[in-house]
């Protein structure tokens, strides 16, 4: 089930991240000093500026874990994983920046740091990019699937349903409603999922099958079930 491996999915992409961060600073090094493309008089010893790019790739990880970067991110657009990205890295560069000049390490090569920060930033986007795409192509086939309660079998989760099944790049798969005064027709059993049970049913339904996330589609004068639909579900680890 996904939720069993979202602390590893996490440690991954941050690994590779990291893995990344190195990449740049070899790339960077070479271009600057060894390439012979660029003009540089004399620079500081190579293991000066490893050193500082283990720094900054350690800044930068913890500067993403602190804003969510490494949480599942099927829903989210590659458009606002970028301006995460980006604003993770700049903010990680100036802690870097800061830690160097406290130290009294100014003698950086400042073309370095561009080329650097740009590899950095290319490197990451094109690898998360790959990876979107390879996913979403694997969930069409029906591969790495999330698996989804809805509650409420009204109109609103019925238009619910119908959105998800327009997408199945995104992996998901509904196993079926919970309402208290709804049952489907025949008919209506071609089209959707079936209802499970009631709605004070949801923690006994969580127990017995693997459910990923669970979808509130009451209507608003059910509001006073909110609280124990969210309880149930923090218990169980369901995202809500």
């Amino acid at each position: 089930m996904i939720r069993k491996n979202q602390r590893f999915l996490a440690q991954l992409y941050s690994l590779v991240d990291f893995l990344c961060i190195q990449v740049s600073f070899i790339l960077a090094w070479w271009l600057k000093f060894k390439s012979g493309w660029m003009d540089f008089d004399g620079a500081l010893p190579v293991e000066i500026y490893a050193f500082w790019s283990l720094v900054y790739g350690a800044i930068a990880v913890m500067t993403g874990v602190l804003v969510s970067l490494y949480t599942p991110k099927r829903k989210k657009r590659f458009s606002d994983e970028v301006l995460k990205l980006i604003q993770v890295h700049m903010t990680s560069l100036f802690v870097l920046l800061s830690i160097m000049f406290f130290v009294k390490q100014v003698d950086i090569s400042r073309d370095y740091l561009a080329l650097y920060i740009s590899f950095d930033l290319l490197l990451i986007m094109l690898y998360r990019y790959f990876l979107k795409q390879s996913l979403k192509h694997f969930r069409k086939k029906g591969f790495n699937k999330q698996f989804v309660l809805i509650v409420g079998a009204g109109s609103l989760g019925c238009k619910f349903y119908e959105n998800l099944r327009q997408y199945p790049e995104l992996g998901y798969e509904v196993i079926g409603f919970l309402d208290d005064h709804r049952t489907f027709t025949p008919e209506e059993l071609k089209r959707y999922k079936p209802v499970l049970g009631a709605v004070n049913e949801l923690e006994k339904i969580l127990r017995k099958k693997l459910i990923d996330e669970v979808v509130l589609a009451l209507p608003l004068y059910a509001h006073p079930k909110y609280a124990k639909i969210v309880s149930i579900c923090e218990k169980a680890g369901s995202e809500l």
